[in-house]
Protein backbone atom coordinates (compact mmCIF):
# COMPACT_ATOMS: atom_id res chain seq x y z
CA UNK A 1 0.00 0.00 0.00
CA UNK A 2 0.81 3.37 -0.20
CA UNK A 3 2.41 5.16 2.19
CA UNK A 4 0.10 7.35 3.55
CA UNK A 5 -0.24 6.56 7.29
CA UNK A 6 1.92 7.30 10.52
CA UNK A 7 1.95 6.98 13.92
CA UNK A 8 1.54 10.75 14.64
CA UNK A 9 -0.99 12.50 11.99
CA UNK A 10 0.14 16.18 11.60
CA UNK A 11 1.44 18.51 9.21
CA UNK A 12 4.93 18.24 8.58
CA UNK A 13 6.96 20.01 11.42
CA UNK A 14 9.44 21.66 8.82
CA UNK A 15 6.61 23.20 7.10
CA UNK A 16 4.48 23.72 3.70
CA UNK A 17 7.23 22.58 1.35
CA UNK A 18 7.69 19.73 3.01
CA UNK A 19 3.78 18.24 2.39
CA UNK A 20 2.84 15.65 -0.18
CA UNK A 21 2.35 17.11 -3.63
CA UNK A 22 4.53 20.27 -3.38
CA UNK A 23 6.65 20.30 -5.89
CA UNK A 24 9.86 17.77 -5.79
CA UNK A 25 13.59 19.36 -4.61
CA UNK A 26 15.15 17.50 -7.40
CA UNK A 27 14.73 17.72 -11.25
CA UNK A 28 15.18 14.53 -12.73
CA UNK A 29 16.19 13.69 -16.37
CA UNK A 30 14.40 11.72 -18.45
CA UNK A 31 15.56 8.36 -17.93
CA UNK A 32 15.10 8.83 -14.27
CA UNK A 33 12.12 10.32 -14.49
CA UNK A 34 11.12 6.83 -16.01
CA UNK A 35 12.48 4.94 -13.40
CA UNK A 36 10.81 6.87 -10.68
CA UNK A 37 7.63 6.38 -12.75
CA UNK A 38 7.92 2.50 -12.49
CA UNK A 39 8.86 3.34 -8.54
CA UNK A 40 5.53 4.96 -8.42
CA UNK A 41 3.79 2.13 -10.10
CA UNK A 42 5.08 -0.79 -7.41
CA UNK A 43 3.45 1.55 -4.74
CA UNK A 44 -0.03 1.65 -6.04
CA UNK A 45 -0.12 -1.95 -7.25
CA UNK A 46 0.89 -3.04 -3.46
CA UNK A 47 4.00 -4.34 -4.83
CA UNK A 48 5.96 -2.36 -2.14
CA UNK A 49 4.02 -2.54 1.15
CA UNK A 50 4.98 0.41 3.58
CA UNK A 51 4.04 -0.78 7.67
CA UNK A 52 5.01 1.27 10.45
CA UNK A 53 7.74 -0.03 13.17
CA UNK A 54 9.46 0.89 16.17
CA UNK A 55 12.11 3.33 16.55
CA UNK A 56 15.11 1.08 16.27
CA UNK A 57 16.98 2.75 18.53
CA UNK A 58 14.66 2.91 22.18
CA UNK A 59 11.87 0.87 20.37
CA UNK A 60 9.48 3.97 20.58
CA UNK A 61 6.36 4.35 18.59
CA UNK A 62 5.97 8.15 19.05
CA UNK A 63 6.83 10.35 16.20
CA UNK A 64 6.70 13.38 14.86
CA UNK A 65 6.27 13.81 10.89
CA UNK A 66 9.30 16.29 9.03
CA UNK A 67 8.58 15.12 5.50
CA UNK A 68 5.84 13.72 3.54
CA UNK A 69 7.40 13.05 0.29
CA UNK A 70 11.03 12.96 -0.26
CA UNK A 71 13.36 14.80 -2.71
CA UNK A 72 12.06 13.17 -5.46
CA UNK A 73 7.95 13.79 -4.76
CA UNK A 74 7.73 10.15 -4.16
CA UNK A 75 5.28 9.76 -1.27
CA UNK A 76 7.58 8.77 2.06
CA UNK A 77 7.45 10.11 5.21
CA UNK A 78 10.42 11.19 7.41
CA UNK A 79 9.97 10.81 10.75
CA UNK A 80 11.70 11.82 14.23
CA UNK A 81 11.13 9.77 16.76
CA UNK A 82 10.39 11.82 19.98
CA UNK A 83 11.87 9.51 22.59
CA UNK A 84 15.54 9.67 21.05
CA UNK A 85 15.43 11.70 17.82
CA UNK A 86 16.05 9.71 15.37
CA UNK A 87 15.14 10.39 12.45
CA UNK A 88 14.31 7.66 9.89
CA UNK A 89 12.06 6.66 7.33
CA UNK A 90 8.40 5.16 8.70
CA UNK A 91 6.34 3.40 7.92
CA UNK A 92 8.71 2.13 5.26
CA UNK A 93 9.12 -1.08 2.96
CA UNK A 94 9.91 -4.36 3.85
CA UNK A 95 12.92 -6.28 3.43
CA UNK A 96 12.18 -7.52 0.14
CA UNK A 97 10.84 -4.71 -1.21
CA UNK A 98 14.41 -2.73 -0.76
CA UNK A 99 15.87 -5.82 -1.62
CA UNK A 100 14.02 -5.18 -5.50
CA UNK A 101 14.06 -1.46 -5.47
CA UNK A 102 18.25 -1.79 -5.31
CA UNK A 103 18.43 -4.88 -7.53
CA UNK A 104 16.06 -3.37 -10.47
CA UNK A 105 15.58 0.48 -9.46
CA UNK A 106 18.02 2.62 -7.19
CA UNK A 107 21.99 2.79 -10.01
CA UNK A 108 19.26 4.36 -12.79
CA UNK A 109 17.02 6.44 -10.53
CA UNK A 110 19.56 7.90 -8.42
CA UNK A 111 22.32 8.12 -11.32
CA UNK A 112 20.76 7.43 -14.47
CA UNK A 113 21.87 10.99 -15.29
CA UNK A 114 25.38 11.02 -13.99
CA UNK A 115 27.36 9.02 -16.98
CA UNK A 116 29.95 7.98 -14.77
CA UNK A 117 32.65 4.88 -14.89
CA UNK A 118 33.86 2.42 -13.12
CA UNK A 119 37.47 4.25 -12.88
CA UNK A 120 35.62 8.07 -12.15
CA UNK A 121 34.12 5.99 -9.29
CA UNK A 122 37.08 4.42 -8.26
CA UNK A 123 39.42 7.78 -7.97
CA UNK A 124 36.53 9.19 -5.98
CA UNK A 125 36.55 6.11 -3.28
CA UNK A 126 40.48 6.17 -3.36
CA UNK A 127 40.88 9.81 -2.24
CA UNK A 128 38.15 9.50 -0.25
CA UNK A 129 40.11 6.52 1.32
CA UNK A 130 43.27 8.21 2.04
CA UNK A 131 41.27 10.58 3.84
CA UNK A 132 39.77 7.84 6.17
CA UNK A 133 42.91 6.19 6.78
CA UNK A 134 44.33 9.52 8.06
CA UNK A 135 41.69 9.75 10.42
CA UNK A 136 41.63 6.39 11.56
CA UNK A 137 45.32 6.56 12.09
CA UNK A 138 45.07 9.62 14.15
CA UNK A 139 42.48 8.73 16.80
CA UNK A 140 43.70 4.33 17.41
CA UNK A 141 46.58 2.19 16.66
CA UNK A 142 45.91 -0.03 13.22
CA UNK A 143 49.16 -2.12 12.76
CA UNK A 144 49.80 -3.08 9.03
CA UNK A 145 49.31 -6.42 8.20
CA UNK A 146 45.92 -6.36 10.00
CA UNK A 147 43.01 -7.35 7.64
CA UNK A 148 40.31 -4.10 7.03
CA UNK A 149 37.18 -5.06 5.77
CA UNK A 150 34.44 -3.00 3.84
CA UNK A 151 31.00 -3.63 3.47
CA UNK A 152 29.42 -1.67 0.47
CA UNK A 153 33.27 -1.32 -1.28
CA UNK A 154 31.97 -0.20 -4.60
CA UNK A 155 34.89 -0.66 -6.83
CA UNK A 156 37.68 -0.67 -4.40
CA UNK A 157 38.75 2.37 -3.85
CA UNK A 158 39.12 3.03 -0.50
CA UNK A 159 40.26 -0.53 0.19
CA UNK A 160 43.10 0.21 -2.43
CA UNK A 161 43.91 3.28 -0.25
CA UNK A 162 44.74 0.72 2.82
CA UNK A 163 46.66 -1.80 0.59
CA UNK A 164 49.12 0.65 -0.64
CA UNK A 165 49.27 1.20 3.01
CA UNK A 166 50.40 -2.44 4.35
CA UNK A 167 46.89 -3.84 5.00
CA UNK A 168 45.11 -6.68 4.10
CA UNK A 169 42.11 -5.72 2.39
CA UNK A 170 38.79 -7.45 1.41
CA UNK A 171 35.53 -5.98 0.22
CA UNK A 172 31.93 -6.87 -0.75
CA UNK A 173 29.41 -5.18 -2.47
CA UNK A 174 25.63 -6.06 -4.75
CA UNK A 175 27.14 -4.11 -7.59
CA UNK A 176 28.47 -6.59 -9.98
CA UNK A 177 30.41 -3.77 -12.63
CA UNK A 178 32.20 -1.56 -10.17
CA UNK A 179 33.28 -4.79 -8.41
CA UNK A 180 34.55 -6.60 -11.48
CA UNK A 181 36.78 -3.50 -11.86
CA UNK A 182 38.39 -3.43 -8.88
CA UNK A 183 39.11 -7.18 -9.11
CA UNK A 184 40.44 -6.43 -12.20
CA UNK A 185 42.88 -4.49 -10.31
CA UNK A 186 44.13 -7.68 -7.90
CA UNK A 187 41.76 -6.44 -4.53
CA UNK A 188 39.96 -9.42 -3.34
CA UNK A 189 36.35 -7.88 -3.87
CA UNK A 190 33.33 -10.14 -3.24
CA UNK A 191 29.84 -10.69 -4.22
CA UNK A 192 27.25 -9.89 -1.42
CA UNK A 193 26.93 -8.64 2.34
CA UNK A 194 28.63 -8.96 5.42
CA UNK A 195 25.92 -11.82 6.47
CA UNK A 196 27.35 -13.40 3.61
CA UNK A 197 30.98 -12.92 4.10
CA UNK A 198 31.49 -14.06 7.76
CA UNK A 199 31.64 -17.52 6.62
CA UNK A 200 34.39 -16.90 4.29
CA UNK A 201 36.65 -15.04 6.76
CA UNK A 202 40.07 -16.93 7.56
CA UNK A 203 41.27 -14.20 9.62
CA UNK A 204 39.06 -11.43 12.34
CA UNK A 205 39.20 -8.16 11.05
CA UNK A 206 40.95 -5.55 12.89
CA UNK A 207 38.79 -2.76 10.98
CA UNK A 208 35.50 -2.82 9.21
CA UNK A 209 34.37 0.33 7.17
CA UNK A 210 30.89 1.19 6.32
CA UNK A 211 31.35 4.48 4.57
CA UNK A 212 27.73 5.47 3.47
CA UNK A 213 26.03 2.28 3.70
CA UNK A 214 24.39 2.33 7.18
CA UNK A 215 21.66 4.66 6.32
CA UNK A 216 20.61 2.32 3.33
CA UNK A 217 20.33 -0.75 5.85
CA UNK A 218 16.64 -1.71 7.45
CA UNK A 219 17.45 -3.27 10.53
CA UNK A 220 21.05 -1.34 11.03
CA UNK A 221 21.25 -3.06 14.92
CA UNK A 222 21.12 -7.05 13.17
CA UNK A 223 24.04 -5.87 11.48
CA UNK A 224 26.09 -4.06 14.47
CA UNK A 225 25.33 -7.55 16.13
CA UNK A 226 27.19 -9.07 13.41
CA UNK A 227 30.02 -6.73 13.15
CA UNK A 228 30.51 -7.11 16.90
CA UNK A 229 30.68 -10.80 16.60
CA UNK A 230 33.34 -10.21 13.17
CA UNK A 231 35.90 -8.05 14.56
CA UNK A 232 38.84 -9.04 16.40
CA UNK A 233 38.55 -8.54 20.24
CA UNK A 234 40.76 -5.47 19.80
CA UNK A 235 38.36 -4.42 16.92
CA UNK A 236 36.84 -1.19 15.49
CA UNK A 237 34.44 0.18 13.34
CA UNK A 238 34.46 3.26 11.81
CA UNK A 239 31.44 4.47 10.39
CA UNK A 240 30.79 7.70 7.48
CA UNK A 241 27.40 8.79 7.12
CA UNK A 242 25.71 12.16 6.38
CA UNK A 243 25.50 14.10 9.65
CA UNK A 244 21.48 15.75 9.92
CA UNK A 245 23.50 18.45 11.85
CA UNK A 246 25.88 19.37 8.69
CA UNK A 247 23.31 19.68 5.69
CA UNK A 248 24.40 23.82 6.29
CA UNK A 249 27.95 22.74 5.04
CA UNK A 250 27.33 19.76 3.29
CA UNK A 251 26.81 19.36 -0.86
CA UNK A 252 22.80 20.38 0.15
CA UNK A 253 23.63 23.82 1.65
CA UNK A 254 21.06 23.93 3.90
CA UNK A 255 17.84 22.04 1.90
CA UNK A 256 16.81 18.94 4.47
CA UNK A 257 14.38 18.55 1.46
CA UNK A 258 16.66 17.56 -0.60
CA UNK A 259 18.44 14.90 2.00
CA UNK A 260 15.48 13.11 2.41
CA UNK A 261 14.80 10.22 0.31
CA UNK A 262 13.33 6.62 -0.40
CA UNK A 263 17.30 5.22 0.02
CA UNK A 264 18.13 6.84 2.80
CA UNK A 265 15.99 5.34 5.74
CA UNK A 266 17.90 6.67 8.60
CA UNK A 267 19.55 10.31 9.13
CA UNK A 268 21.99 10.34 12.01
CA UNK A 269 23.48 12.81 13.98
CA UNK A 270 26.55 11.96 16.15
CA UNK A 271 24.26 11.53 19.06
CA UNK A 272 21.68 9.21 17.33
CA UNK A 273 24.04 6.78 15.85
CA UNK A 274 26.41 7.02 19.36
CA UNK A 275 22.97 5.99 20.83
CA UNK A 276 22.39 3.05 18.22
CA UNK A 277 26.00 2.13 18.31
CA UNK A 278 25.90 1.85 22.33
CA UNK A 279 22.72 -0.51 22.42
CA UNK A 280 24.76 -3.03 20.21
CA UNK A 281 27.95 -3.25 22.32
CA UNK A 282 30.56 -0.55 21.23
CA UNK A 283 31.63 2.64 22.46
CA UNK A 284 32.62 6.48 20.64
CA UNK A 285 36.44 6.19 20.32
CA UNK A 286 35.77 9.41 17.66
CA UNK A 287 33.59 11.13 15.75
CA UNK A 288 31.90 14.65 14.34
CA UNK A 289 28.45 15.85 12.81
CA UNK A 290 29.74 15.15 9.45
CA UNK A 291 29.36 12.31 10.51
CA UNK A 292 32.57 10.64 10.29
CA UNK A 293 33.34 8.13 13.63
CA UNK A 294 35.18 4.88 14.93
CA UNK A 295 33.44 2.79 17.39
CA UNK A 296 35.65 0.57 19.75
CA UNK A 297 34.29 -3.09 20.22
CA UNK A 298 33.07 -3.51 23.51
CA UNK A 299 30.67 -6.10 25.53
CA UNK A 300 26.80 -6.14 24.84
CA UNK A 301 25.29 -4.92 28.51
CA UNK A 302 22.94 -6.67 30.10
CA UNK A 303 20.87 -3.64 31.56
CA UNK A 304 18.66 -1.77 29.58
CA UNK A 305 20.37 0.34 27.87
CA UNK A 306 19.73 4.61 28.83
CA UNK A 307 19.69 7.16 26.20
CA UNK A 308 20.68 10.83 25.57
CA UNK A 309 17.44 11.97 23.76
CA UNK A 310 18.80 14.30 20.47
CA UNK A 311 14.84 15.31 19.96
CA UNK A 312 15.18 19.08 20.99
CA UNK A 313 18.41 19.08 19.65
CA UNK A 314 18.15 17.76 15.87
CA UNK A 315 14.25 19.64 15.77
CA UNK A 316 15.83 23.14 16.87
CA UNK A 317 18.66 22.81 14.27
CA UNK A 318 16.19 21.92 11.27
CA UNK A 319 13.86 24.82 12.05
CA UNK A 320 17.18 27.24 12.25
CA UNK A 321 18.26 25.90 8.94
CA UNK A 322 14.84 26.16 7.24
CA UNK A 323 14.73 29.93 8.70
CA UNK A 324 18.24 30.31 7.66
CA UNK A 325 17.64 29.42 3.91
CA UNK A 326 15.04 31.81 3.71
Amino acid sequence: MLPTQSHTVNRPLLGPRYENGAPAALALGADARAELAQVLQKFQSQQYVFEPRACAVCEGHDFQVLAEQDRYGMPIKTTICCGCGLIQTNPDMREEDYTDFYTHHYRRLYIADLVGQPSDFFREEYWRGQKILAYVRQHIRLPKGRLVVEIGCGAGGILQAFADAGYRVIGTDLGFENLSYGKARGLDLRSGDLFSLVEQLDEKPALIIYSHVLEHIREPGRTLDRVRQTLADDGHLYVEVPGVKDVRSNVFQGDFLKTFHLAHIYNFSLLTLRNLASKHGFSLVSGDEKIRSIFKRGELRAEHVRFESDHDSAVAYMLKTEQWRD
